[in-house]
């Protein structure tokens, strides 16, 4: 595995991109609200550009397609048909949930079923990271160290919840994305707050997504939060590869209650919590002690493993203080991708001392020395 501190440039030669000159299909997720096109994660602008300076540093022909759920279909069926003439290799950022319209898993079955080439993940690994239940049971079968945790019923008082596990405790959606359903009343301290969280998630706005999902309890880590970005395949274990583990500081005017990934905090909406004074950020990164990145690696490892982890992803680790033990929260497969530094991928880089086509050459690299193998 490489080294931490002075870590190498991770990248390859690029010898199977400059034998096989592939075309880049870019695929980003997009959805219509009125008549204008809106993305979580991706400013078509600027992202346009920061991509087509990667692309030209890297010598590769490449097309930035949106994806709406409504052209997923046509999109591929483009594919194809480039594929029949020239290599071709698709750069899938498609990160969404289909059921509110924002393309994901229903583009990687597309790819899937076409039999081309791809880099993000599989849908095996998508589905699996789509769901914290499954992915929380997948940590306790591989022995991946995790907070306790209990799938709510779906009606009727929580009695007895906060005796068995302890408290505080998390309320949290299992199929969620983008900290859409996390806020200040996640964290509760009794079976009553328990039950009106679990509600609320169920009902009105969030209903709209959660009516159907399973709500579940887990304790709430109070410790130093780390994210590791880390690629290769699960059943090629040492050829994954690690970017140095990040500490996640939250602003110091955040009570620690409080310092976790809240929507409002997230996405600046400040509906119910308040902005981090001065106008600071909600939080920003530091490179996590280097007698600890070894084990928070470790950690990473084991977890994108125990998911099937497929061409790369984003592992979220806390320090449990009570317990004096680390605790994988998630796996993010498909994270968002970018050198932006205000964006955890390109915080993340920056402190390695590497750059965005770098890594979207190892990416695109791996994708095809798997194919070779």
């Amino acid at each position: 595995m490489p080294p931490f501190g002075n870590n190498p440039p991770f990248i390859s030669n690029g010898q199977l991109l400059n034998q096989q000159h592939p075309v880049i299909w870019t695929l980003v997720p997009y959805w219509v609200e009125g008549v204008t096109l809106k993305s979580d994660s991706y400013d078509l602008g600027p992202y346009k550009i920061e991509l087509a300076e990667v692309f030209q540093e890297l010598n590769l022909p490449w097309i930035l397609q949106v994806v709406l759920p409504s052209t997923t279909a046509s999109v591929i069926a483009q594919i194809v048909e480039c594929a029949k003439t020239r290599p071709t290799l698709v750069f899938n950022l498609c990160d969404g949930y289909d059921e509110v319209g924002t393309p994901g898993l229903s583009v990687v079955k597309a790819l899937e079923a076409e039999d081309l080439l791809f880099t993000g993940a599989d849908v095996r690994y998508y589905e699996t990271t789509c769901s914290k239940i499954e992915m929380k049971q997948l940590f306790q079968k591989s022995a991946v160290p995790t907070a306790v945790w209990e799938a709510l019923p779906d009606h009727g008082p929580l009695t007895g919840l906060c005796e068995r596990l302890g408290q505080p405790l998390f309320i949290k959606p299992s199929a969620s994305s983008a900290s859409y359903g996390i806020g200040l009343k996640s964290v509760v301290r009794n079976d009553e707050e328990a039950t009106a969280r679990r509600d609320e998630l169920k009902q009105g706005e969030f209903g709209k997504l959660f009516a159907n999902d399973i709500i579940y309890a887990e304790d709430f880590v109070d410790g130093p939060e780390f994210t590791v970005l880390l690629g290769g395949y699960w059943d090629d274990p040492d050829a994954i590869w690690t970017l140095p583990p990040a500490e996640r500081i939250f602003d110091v005017s955040i009570p620690e209650s409080e310092r976790f990934l809240s929507y409002d905090r997230y996405w600046g909406y400040y509906k119910e919590e308040s902005p981090p004074e001065g106008g600071r950020p909600f939080y920003s990164y530091r490179p996590a002690p280097l007698e600890q990145a070894k084990i928070l690696f470790d950690i990473a490892k084991r977890a994108y493993i125990a998911t099937w982890g497929y061409s790369y992803g984003r592992v979220d680790i806390r320090f449990n203080k009570r317990t004096n033990e680390y605790q994988v929260l998630e796996v993010n497969a498909n994270c968002g991708l970018s050198g932006d530094a205000e964006t955890s991928c390109g915080s993340i880089l920056e402190m390695a001392g590497q750059r965005f086509p770098q890594l979207v050459e190892k990416i695109l690299e791996q994708a095809l020395a798997r194919v070779r193998k």
